[in-house]
Formats: structure tokens, sequence, C-alpha cells
């Protein structure tokens, strides 16, 4: 591993816990991502800042977001892995090609493309001690239909999978999403908003 590594984490909270087992192979000193980040990431050892503003400078960036914004803001790192979107390609130095295989396999190839040994890239999660969870039935599907992204990205059929479901599904969301599940939920269960 190079001495110092920047990890631009997804932006959405499912994105960022699919790229957890690839971003704790790498190991990064310096984790740029959005307000759930330091959740998520606190005990990875990294520093980790917001997006926003110029980032600290690195050897080697690991671009998980695919944005043109992301590859404009790593620049300054001698090295930049991300994948071949949003017309970017030019800034960065490694490139994993976009195609038809899950987003985990995706995170992995970047993190081996830096080095780091990745031999299962399913996400491991060991959650902290926080705030108390409503309790649910081992048997029920917890599903959470809120996103920052426009209303256009957002998928249509959580509350037909829940229907589907027979009973089984529990809906929750964010900070600041109840209304939203709300909505969507209908009849099925509600538990409060996860911090």
């Amino acid at each position: 591993m190079t001495a110092s590594l920047l990890v631009r984490a997804p932006d959405h909270l499912g994105d960022g816990v699919m790229a957890l087992s690839a971003i704790q192979a790498l190991r990064p000193t310096i984790i740029i991502g959005p307000r759930w980040a330091p959740d998520l990431y606190a005990n990875l050892g990294a520093r980790i800042h917001p997006p926003g503003g110029r980032w600290p400078d690195a050897d080697l960036a690991v671009l998980f977001k695919p944005s043109l914004r992301a590859a404009i803001a790593a620049r300054h790192a001698r090295r930049r892995i991300g994948v071949s979107h949003d017309a970017r390609w030019p800034l960065l130095s490694d490139v994993v090609p976009t195609g038809r295989r899950h987003r985990i396999e995706t995170y992995a190839r970047l993190a081996r493309l830096a080095g780091a040994p990745l031999d299962d890239p399913l996400p491991r999660y060991a959650p902290s001690a926080g705030p108390a969870v409503p309790e649910i039935s081992r048997d029920a599907v917890l599903l959470l239909p809120g996103t920052a992204s426009p209303e256009t990205v957002r998928w249509s059929g959580f509350r037909d999978l829940a229907d589907r479901l027979a009973g089984s599904a529990v809906f929750t969301g964010g900070p600041d999403e109840d209304a939203i599940v709300r909505a969507i939920a209908g009849p099925h269960r509600v538990i409060a908003p996860l911090s």
C-alpha cells in the first residue's frame, strides 16, 4: 500500500455499505464521504472529510463515486483509480471498465487494482452501540425507500414489494424521511427513522 491513500466513498448509504469490504481492505488514511460516512467508517482509523472544498493531498486516490467532480477533486493525487464513467477517464491513471457486473464486484476490482488483498467482497459490518432500534421480528424484511437522489431515480416498487411480502415488510428511513416513508408504506408497519 502507498503512504497516503484517499478514498472517495459513494454518496448513497446502500452503495457505501456495498463498498465497505473494499474500503476496509484498502486501509485508507483519508475518506471523503457524505454525512453518514463518519458513522459507517468510524472503525477504519481514517480521517473522514466532507466532499466539499479542496481534498487533502494523497499519493493514491481510489474513487468509488463515479463522477467527473470526484475525478477533478482528486487530480492532485499521483495515482487515481476509478471506473470509466461520466467521461472522466482522461483524469484517471488507472481505469476499471464499467460493465454488467454487480456494484460489489466493481468496488472489489477498484480495491484490487490499488493492491488491496480482497478475497471476499461481501460487506461485513459490526454496528457500534447506538440509539435503540425498535424490535422487529427476525423474519422481517426492512425496507428503506428514502434517497437523496432526485424523484426520477427513486425506485417505485417498494410498496408492491411490501404487498408481495405478505406482512413481513417493515419500513423505515433516515433523518427527515418519515413523511416520504409513510406515504410509500401505506398500511405496512413503519418504525422510527434511523440515525
